[in-house]
């Protein structure tokens, strides 16, 4: 048994043409934030809007969801001729997570369209509280950035494997602790590895702060996400200098863990 990533989107707030903000789809059915043009990445990857069970929001700046309109809408309309359409479920922090979902239901005018809006369910978490079902344990403590935001550990109950991943968060000693000896650490790299420690502000990283983390945490792998462009190639270098391994997440990219095989980007 082997559980399943794609990285769906890998770009930081503003993607440029043909990228798309970072998220990622977990076995078909678990989708860790919502890009901005989710519904489309997710069947140009060779998953569909109807087989998504659950979103996990690590936090709900507008980059992290703002693709859940598009899949909101495409689940109304495209999941009326199914009859067992479970309800889409949104996880997410608590002070944020049920305004998203009814400014959501404002934005696509659900009252004047009822037949387009799907039935959801939503479950608020506080930082340091676990989500758990039969498939997944999600263990979340509090990135630092601007918002309420989740640094997450992720064990699939069926294969063992142990993801974790970063949110958006400046360097966090905690993170080492979250990530131990995971399969796979997708941690952000927002910032260009050149910038110094002074010039940060405390909200995001650098690919080097993610391979440290990843180096300290004894992690199998490492893949950089929230990346822009302009510095990636650069990114990638300084991580491999300090974590061997260390490489930017492809869009498109599907991994399969435990044990890491990863399968070439769709087309």
């Amino acid at each position: 048994m082997k559980t399943t990533i794609t990285f769906l989107g890998t770009a930081d707030a503003l993607p440029g043409a043909g990228r798309e903000g970072t998220s990622f789809l977990i076995d078909d059915g678990l989708l860790i934030d919502c890009g901005w043009y989710c519904a489309v990445r997710l069947q140009e990857c060779g998953s569909h809007p109807l087989t998504v069970q659950t979103v996990f929001f690590t936090h709900c700046h507008p980059d992290h969801y703002g693709g859940l309109p598009g899949l909101l809408w495409w689940r109304g309309l495209g999941g009326r001729q199914v009859a067992d359409l479970r309800p889409l479920h949104l996880v997410g922090p608590a002070e944020d997570l049920a305004l998203v979902a009814n400014l959501c239901h404002r934005f696509l005018q659900a009252e004047r369209f009822k037949s387009t809006w799907p039935e959801i369910t939503t479950e608020a978490l506080e930082p340091g509280e676990t989500w758990e079902t039969d498939r997944y344990r999600v263990e979340t403590i509090r990135a630092r950035h601007p918002v309420p935001a989740f640094s997450s550990r992720l064990t699939a109950k069926e294969s063992g494997a142990v993801i974790a991943f970063s949110g958006d968060t400046g360097p966090n000693e905690a993170v080492v602790e979250l990530a131990r000896g995971a399969d796979l650490l997708i941690h952000e790299a927002t910032l260009a590895p050149e910038i110094s420690d002074a010039e940060m502000k405390g909200d995001h990283s650098r690919a080097i702060d993610a391979a440290r983390i990843a180096r300290a945490a004894g992690v199998k792998q490492l893949r950089l996400v929230h990346v822009q462009a302009h510095h990636a190639q650069a990114s990638e270098e300084a991580a491999s200098t300090i974590f061997p391994g260390g490489a930017l997440a492809r869009e498109g990219e599907t991994m399969f863990l435990p044990n890491p095989s990863p399968r070439p980007p769709n087309p």
